[in-house]
């Protein structure tokens, strides 16, 4: 259970962020070149750049709505069979004192480790770290899918795709 611990939080992770990323990207693509254009004086935009905006438009919502369940899965990964190591102590190595975290036991589900956590420590901590996964999601996302759509054109164009 340890290699594949957090498995089942990682797949509902991502099909949250996945389920909201793809459907608000395929919208946003449509009216970001439109309100891109009517900025510029109706200037033709670059598909690279609407598609780059219409991407980290689309990333920081899902981000933001997936993270309760990211947060699952690192709690989840982060817990270990007893190693007579408690929550609280601290272990000091290379003058790096770390601070273990109380974990959730292995072999858990997400809901129920989801439900300790909100019982435990409150319904925010589930959201605590949103802001960093948006940042680091915008750029991420933005890019990726405007490239992405940028090689399908181009493949199209040279016939590799019907």
């Amino acid at each position: 259970m340890g290699l594949y611990s957090g498995a089942g939080a990682c797949m509902l992770r991502d099909v949250i962020f996945s389920a909201m990323l793809f459907p608000l990207y395929a919208h946003a693509k449509e009216f970001v070149p439109e309100i891109l254009s009517a900025i510029s004086g109706g200037a033709n935009v670059s598909s690279i750049l609407s598609g780059i905006i219409a991407g980290s438009l689309a990333a920081a919502p899902a981000a933001f709505i997936a993270t309760p369940a990211d947060l699952i899965k690192t709690r989840m990964q982060q817990a270990r069979p007893e190693t007579g190591i408690d929550a609280g102590d601290q272990h000091e190595k290379s003058n790096i004192v770390f601070e273990y975290k109380e974990c959730p036991p292995m072999g858990r589900n997400p809901f129920s480790v989801g439900r300790d956590i909100v019982s435990n420590e409150g319904a925010s901590v589930l959201f605590s770290g949103a802001f960093e996964r948006v940042v680091r999601s915008i750029p991420q996302f933005g890019v990726t899918l405007a490239l992405f759509d940028v090689l399908t054109s181009l493949a199209e164009d040279m016939g590799l795709l019907a």
